[in-house]
């Protein structure tokens, strides 16, 4: 019996969507109940109920996006190419709950609400078709992490780093709702599509160009591009790890979907001095980040260093689709397949520094890890996988996306930038190797380790083992980023 023969067409369509999105919902403020009154120390529940849902959640969202749905209601746009950066969104989510449950740095009462919450706003971004909400999601995103972020911060730099936070945070967020309110008033729609097409094909008006300016200077304050990253920086190094992990992660994933579906709808917005300016800061982005993470002896500030230079892949990839249409559907297929990529590595480098604590704090510098390989030859071994993904290491996830980012932009006949970023690319395997030799070829030092939790460990393996598949066998994935990129751009 056909499912549209018990249930109106258009509930079964929003079925998948009303079961796994109002069963993370549901979840969400079950915690904000627990978590606000006396019956905290719930935890182990709390963690099954969480890891529960977003499993169900997953199941649901798989199941629209085999299904093909379609459809627009409201301000939301349900389409393959939004269920896609959903699936990412919610592996992210399943993997945080597992690294948050384990790890030595969370306290006795691990809060879950607040990252509920923020996958909600998350979630909003991702399906939204509308410039309020886009932007109330935005906050939503991050607002909460607020009570994570300040209660992660130790020491005398507690009030300088939360200053830094609330200044980028407040600047990103004016300058994007600056760019809304302009788009607004030039264009009199509040509708994403309808708006940028109405940019495009326009004659040129200084309100409409002002609004789109401001709208990717928010983005890139948000998403901290050079030389906007030093707070995010600070950022990613003092705060507690499973808070920074998830902020880094959000923050990058947000900012690819709304890039991805404004440039979609307004690429004649950008003309020449677009390219060239999203041009010049993904490379800026690709050889800063390198260069800096060289530099840093902290290992997490080699990872936002790191992770900065993979922004510049990523704008590099989305700036050649621009100068060249033709090579857009392989353009965002790369982002889309280096997005899921960039989850699997953030989470898994994370959870390795909350897996090798010492003393019950993540190692914060790189001598922290000498003799590993003698101590701990199983986490070192997924240390060095999940190291030379990130770098792009050859037969694994991040050469494959890597390899993949950079055909676009050589198709669209961007050379120079192109191999600017190969020598970044260089500078990261390098990097990646240096600390792999202090592991291996240095002496053990005589400390003791924090036990780790079963589910932070295995986010790791799981991490270390997909990094390896996706690299040898990654034509499942591309073909799914394919035919998810196919409804955002026909």
């Amino acid at each position: 019996m056909n499912l549209t023969s018990i249930i109106p067409f258009e509930w079964s369509l929003g079925l998948p969507f009303i079961l796994g999105y109002g069963l993370i919902l549901a979840v969400t403020l079950v915690l904000l109940l627990i978590e606000s009154g006396t019956i905290r120390h719930l935890v182990y529940l709390r963690f099954l109920l969480c890891l529960l849902s977003v499993s169900l959640a997953l199941t649901f969202t798989g199941w629209a996006w085999l299904r093909g749905v379609s459809f627009e209601y409201g301000f939301f746009l349900f389409d393959r190419f939004s269920l896609a950066f959903a699936l990412i969104l919610l592996v992210g989510l399943w993997l945080w709950c597992s690294q948050n449950r384990g790890s030595p740095e969370s306290d006795h009462h691990e809060a879950y609400a607040p990252f509920f919450l923020s996958a909600c706003g998350v979630l909003a971004v991702i399906h939204t078709n509308d410039f309020v909400a886009l932007y109330l999601g935005l906050e939503l995103s991050l607002v909460p992490l607020l009570l994570g972020i300040s209660r992660g911060l130790r020491g005398w730099h507690s009030s300088e780093v939360l200053t830094k936070f609330f200044l980028s945070a407040g600047l990103g967020s004016l300058c994007v709702l600056v760019g809304i309110t302009s788009l607004y008033i030039a264009t009199g729609q509040t509708e994403l599509a309808p708006a940028m097409a109405k940019v495009s094909s326009s004659a040129f008006q200084p309100l409409q160009y002002l609004g789109f300016i401001f709208l990717l200077v928010g983005l890139a304050i948000k998403m901290g591009w050079v030389p906007l990253h030093f707070a995010a920086i600070d950022i990613w190094d003092r705060g507690q790890t499973p808070v920074v992990s998830w902020y880094a992660f959000i923050t990058q994933l947000t900012g690819i979907v709304i890039l991805s579906r404004l440039l979609v709808e307004g690429w004649n917005v950008l003309d020449t001095y677009g390219n060239v300016f999203l041009i010049g800061a993904a490379v800026l982005a690709a050889i800063v980040g390198p260069l800096q993470s060289l530099q840093q002896s902290t290992l997490k500030r080699r990872l936002a260093y790191g992770r900065l230079g993979e922004l510049g892949f990523f704008l590099l990839a989305i700036a050649a689709a621009g100068v060249k249409p033709a090579v857009q559907e392989e353009s965002f297929v790369a982002v889309l397949v280096y997005m899921f990529v960039y989850t699997l590595l953030i989470f898994g480098y994370y959870a390795l520094l909350q897996a090798l604590a010492r003393r019950g704090e993540a190692p914060l510098e790189v001598h922290d890890l000498a003799g590993l390989a003698k101590t701990r030859p199983g986490l070192s071994a997924a240390f060095v996988i999940i190291l030379l993904s990130w770098a792009g290491f050859p037969f694994t996830a991040g050469f494959m996306s890597k390899y993949y980012l950079l055909q676009a932009p050589l198709g669209a006949g961007l050379v120079l930038p192109a191999c600017l970023l190969l020598f970044a690319w260089g500078l990261s395997i390098y990097n990646a190797i240096d600390i792999i030799k202090v592991m291996y070829f240095s002496t053990p030092r005589n400390e003791s380790h924090v036990p780790s939790g079963y589910p932070l460990l295995a986010v790791i393996f799981i991490t270390a083992f997909l990094n390896l598949y996706w690299g040898v066998l990654p034509q499942t994935l591309f073909r799914v980023m394919g035919e998810s990129i196919r409804v955002l751009l026909y």
